[in-house]
């Protein structure tokens, strides 16, 4: 039940596209966010470092199909709800080391677009002057992992100080399955049969 060739990759991600356009979802916004994934899938496609007898393009086309797919469940869905679905099978150590870093990651994302807002008022970013904007960028990327290894401590000592035992993200869902569930779980069927079939 494995997609390896691209033509199969390319209809599940334009099949994702359309799904998150019935949604009214920005399908744009999104795919640009998966374009860094792309670029590391990229190298690590053309390296040779890639065991499987795969075309490049399929490498590529399933880091950023599953992170599409990850994106469109994290835009629709209650993240009590997505971690409360984990809960049924990870251990809670897991689920909180999952929870502070789904947490931390938005906090630093907003610190990073505040710090780049910053760096284009004060003239950091110039077109034509590319290694002093490399210089720049590096240097903002620094303050970003300084602040992240300092949350980090931080939020651990915070939690030893609090007798931390587990259970962060302990959430118990009481939803049960809805007329609006029907579509996914259909379309997730579709795509596992013919991936069956494909085999």
């Amino acid at each position: 039940m494995v997609l390896n060739d691209s033509a199969s990759m390319l209809f599940l991600f334009i099949l994702l596209s359309l799904l998150a356009a019935l949604l009214g979802l920005p399908v744009l916004k999104l795919i640009f966010m998966t374009g860094y994934l792309a670029i590391f899938a990229a190298i690590f496609a053309l390296s040779g470092m890639s065991v499987l007898q795969v075309e490049p393009w399929v490498i590529i086309l399933k880091a950023v199909t599953a992170a599409f797919g990850l994106l469109i469940l994290f835009s629709t869905t209650n993240y009590f709800e997505i971690f409360a679905a984990l809960a049924l099978f990870l251990p809670r150590l897991i689920l909180d080391v999952l929870f502070t870093t789904y947490r931390s990651f938005f906090i630093l994302l907003k610190e990073l677009n505040d710090l780049l807002i910053a760096l284009k008022v004060r003239g950091g970013l110039a077109p034509k002057r590319f290694i002093n904007n490399l210089k720049n960028l590096g240097s903002i990327l620094g303050t970003l992992l300084i602040h992240a290894l300092d949350m980090s401590s931080r939020s651990s000592s915070i939690l030893k100080i609090r007798g931390y035992r587990g259970g962060i993200a302990h959430h118990h869902s009481k939803r049960g399955a809805t007329f609006h569930d029907i579509l996914p779980i259909l379309l997730g069927l579709g795509i596992m049969a013919g991936a069956w079939i494909r085999a």
